[in-house]
């Protein structure tokens, strides 16, 4: 797993509906009550190997917006290395997402990578139905164009609009133990089924100093250059009222990767 692709699993959780059991299944219709249109949030990511090193700065904010003839909330994110660590890992990574406002069902995913010697552009357009959602997806890596068309029967979604679904599970249903299960799509990939379990609550202290009380959950990662299967990633979720992320975290090969909202 990528770093980048840390920072945006690590924020870009999962997604819930109400079920009589220790175990969660996504749905597609949640009810907005965490957040506006107009909101911003501002986080750091940070590694830790001996020392700490500065360098990844994430900004979202959320607008009002139309697609489809649909009324939308469009949410764009810039995740982007700075100061050390830009100087042996430059990027700039910007995602856009369109959920309608009414239940957050998913329309379009935007997402623009570029690194110094790579660069991407992924267009998600989800159809959701009673028969599951119909993907019509492109990339264009490098200046290779390719598409996809598929349909699934349940109701994959990209990890960017999970994010402010997240925000929206009715917590005062879960207790400790309990499993959440959602489905991710990702471009010419098999749609990703993934677990994570809520661990409690618990005061998480940032690097700031400042703490939070918050929800603690847990979900694994894949083996990459810096990330190993064994160690799974780490995130809590404020308990006050627009339950944004405070904070996530994932022990690397050599050292930590968290993540801290500023």
């Amino acid at each position: 797993m990528k770093i980048k692709t840390f920072i945006v699993a690590a924020i870009l959780s999962f997604v819930f509906s109400t079920l009589p059991a220790k175990d969660y299944v996504s749905g597609l219709k949640v009810k907005n009550t965490a957040f506006i249109a107009g909101e911003k949030l501002d986080y750091i990511g940070y590694f830790q190997w001996g020392i700490v090193i500065d360098g990844v700065d994430i900004t979202s904010f959320a607008i009002k917006d139309t697609c489809r003839g649909k009324d939308v909330y469009r949410i764009d994110a810039v995740v982007k290395t700075t100061k050390t660590i830009k100087t042996f890992f430059a990027l700039c990574d910007t995602f856009r997402t369109k959920i309608t406002t009414d239940c957050l069902e998913p329309m379009h995913f935007y997402e623009h990578d570029k690194e110094k010697k790579y660069e991407a552009v992924y267009s998600y357009k989800f159809f959701p139905s009673e028969a599951g959602m119909y993907v019509d997806a492109y990339s264009n890596r490098n200046g290779t164009v390719k598409r996809e068309q598929v349909h699934h029967k349940g109701y994959p979604m990209d990890p960017f609009s999970l994010l402010y679904r997240i925000r929206n599970i009715d917590f005062a249903s879960l207790k400790e133990g309990d499993n959440i299960w959602f489905d991710s799509y990702v471009f010419q990939e098999p749609v990703v089924t993934m677990c994570i379990q809520y661990l409690g609550k618990e005061t998480v202290k940032l690097r700031s100093k400042k703490t939070y009380e918050a929800m603690k959950f847990k979900f694994n990662t894949s083996d990459g250059t810096l990330f190993s299967s064994k160690n799974p990633v780490y995130i809590w979720i404020e308990t006050a009222h627009a339950h944004r992320l405070v904070h996530a975290e994932v022990k690397l090969k050599i050292g930590y990767a968290k993540i801290d909202i500023k």
